[in-house]
């Protein structure tokens, strides 16, 4: 099965496990220069003597947004109009193969260290320092032509932050080393932290400033910067005293937040973590797959667990997740079709989160493939048109969604008859230009064979 996951912000995806992201492949009269016969210590040099910061995009052979960005925002020219004039750049491959060429193998050592020092978690994962070497800025995942920029002017000091919180980091720390702690920035400091691998200090300061926020009123835990605390925090559960910002009556926070949903997505996750999780992972224990599929856990009983704790809407969003999770888990892909068919149905999926939006898509994709039934490809036809209908950023690959949306239109009126073939052309022309304009080749070679199969009336599935 080709799944259709799309590259989002902190999941790394795969495309074939055996394609080589070679520096090779960004031209060099366009985009970034990459620099690719200097080692670590000389990139260093160089940027000092030419007073420029440097940028280093750490990538894996196997990552598939890391693909993407070569294809789609490296080479392109506004990108490399600003990076060349600001920045020495290099890339460096976190992994290691049979087909490595010597540049890359001479790095090895580099990559190690880098990964070492910096926590390279994530692929793919941008670092920019100054000419001294200093760490200025730390992203991850695919980003978009205005995002990577705005990324660079961050850590020149030329974006629309005025301060750069990598800057303060490092006086943040040697304050609070020495018994002096600043709340006021402290969340920001938190993420920072996080971002660069010091789990140990983001424990200890996240403990800190719960423990601070425990001595203020009620009141003065809601603004923005505590609920977004709070919110992605693993230490604030059911059982925490903060957690009233979310449940029973969320709608306050998402009113502060200005999101609908914003409480319950924290709330969701409480029940996921606290109640489903175990119960799925003590079901699993001892089991194979074959017997997973042949099997179902006590769902029953874990509704019954859920309702001890929570309301009925809160019970059965997350027991119809618990399943999804289990068939899909355990292979069984009808009943995750069917599983994930009636959480749409309950409008339990925000299309407005990338998350949701590939797993939608890729859910819609299963039933293309594997799906005769009116019902099921029509379901994932009007899920489909919802998301090409949205207005994403180029982060997200839309000619993805926009070939699963095709696909799908012309596969029901190839089994019903229902005459939607010039439907069909219309969204997979789109897929194409889509894929064209990002100088995505493999994703062309499809897309046309696609449409010389739809045009002269033959299954694409």
């Amino acid at each position: 099965m080709k799944m259709r996951m799309l590259p989002i912000l902190f999941i790394v995806l795969c495309f074939d496990a055996k394609s080589q992201v070679a520096i090779e492949n960004i031209t060099s009269n366009r985009g970034i220069k990459f620099e690719d016969s200097l080692n670590w210590e000389q990139i260093k040099r160089k940027a000092k003597n030419e007073n420029k910061f440097i940028f280093v995009d750490a990538y894996a052979t196997w990552c598939g947004p890391c693909k993407l960005m070569e294809q789609q925002v490296f080479i392109n020219n506004e990108v490399g109009t600003y990076f060349n004039d600001k920045f020495i750049s290099v890339r460096v491959q976190m992994d290691q193969t049979s087909d490595d060429n010597q540049r890359i193998k001479n790095w090895y050592p580099d990559a190690i260290e880098l990964n070492k020092k910096y926590k390279i978690t994530v692929l793919p994962t941008f670092l920019f320092f100054t000419s001294n070497g200093s760490l200025v800025n730390k992203q991850v995942g695919y980003k978009s032509v205005s995002q990577l920029i705005e990324d660079g002017k961050l850590a020149t000091g030329s974006g629309n932050k005025t301060v750069n919180p990598y800057k303060k980091f490092e006086a943040f720390v040697a304050d609070y080393s020495n018994g002096k702690k600043k709340f006021k920035v402290m969340p920001e400091m938190i993420q920072v932290a996080w971002n660069l691998g010091q789990y140990d200090l983001y424990m200890k300061l996240s403990k800190d400033y719960l423990t601070y926020l425990t001595e203020l009123k009620k009141d003065e835990w809601s603004t923005t910067s505590n609920i977004e605390f709070l919110a992605s925090s693993t230490l604030v559960d059911s059982q925490s005293p903060f957690f009233v910002l979310f449940y029973p009556n969320g709608e306050r926070t998402d009113a502060i937040m200005k999101k609908k949903g914003y409480a319950a997505a924290k709330v969701n996750w409480v029940i996921m973590n606290e109640i489903c999780t175990p119960f799925l992972s003590n079901f699993y224990k001892g089991k194979d797959l074959q017997m997973l599929m042949k099997m179902e856990p006590a769902w029953d009983s874990l509704n019954h667990r859920i309702l001890a704790e929570y309301n009925a809407e809160y019970a059965a969003s997350a027991l119809l997740k618990a399943k999804c999770e289990y068939y899909r888990y355990s292979n069984n892909i009808p009943a995750y079709v069917n599983t994930f068919s009636a959480r749409m149905q309950r409008r339990d999926m925000d299309v407005t989160n990338l998350g949701d939006v590939a797993l939608i898509n890729e859910c819609a994709w299963m039933i293309f493939e594997r799906s005769d039934s009116a019902e099921q490809i029509n379901f994932a036809i009007t899920w489909m048109r919802d998301l090409v209908s949205q207005k994403f950023d180029a982060a997200v690959s839309t000619e993805l969604l926009f070939d699963t949306y095709a696909n799908l239109i012309y596969k029901y009126n190839m089994l019903f008859n229902k005459g939607l073939s010039d439907e069909a052309l219309k969204w997979e022309t789109k897929a194409l230009e889509k894929a064209f304009n990002d100088k995505n080749e493999s994703a062309l070679k499809d897309y046309r064979t696609v449409i010389e199969k739809m045009t002269k009336k033959e299954p694409t599935w």
